[in-house]
């Protein structure tokens, strides 16, 4: 079986302690002091929005773990809304 690196490691237990997540929530766990939090994005007309480049690198990433088999996704029937719930496999890997 394949070691996990250590942010796999610690975003696996982010998700085993916090339960289902949002890319949004667990950037916001996962890299609470980065600086990417203050940058600022144009989002059209409506003004911009500030960190909004940290969801998308957790959405990332977390995609990463799903192929891994680290993860598995859950889509909220009411909203389509995509969270990402650790794997059987994860939870394994964390054991060892």
């Amino acid at each position: 079986m394949k070691k996990l690196t250590d942010p796999q490691r610690r975003a696996l237990s982010i998700l085993r302690e916090k339960g289902a997540m949002a890319p949004k929530w667990f950037a916001s766990c996962m890299w609470p002091d980065s600086p990417a939090w203050k940058w600022h994005y144009n989002t059209g007309p409506n003004g911009a929005t500030a960190g909004k480049g940290m969801w998308l690198c957790a959405g990332s990433y977390l995609s990463k773990l799903v192929k891994m088999g680290y993860v598995r996704i859950e889509v909220r029937r009411n909203t389509y809304q995509r969270f990402y719930r650790i794997s059987e496999l994860g939870k394994g890997l964390l054991d060892l």
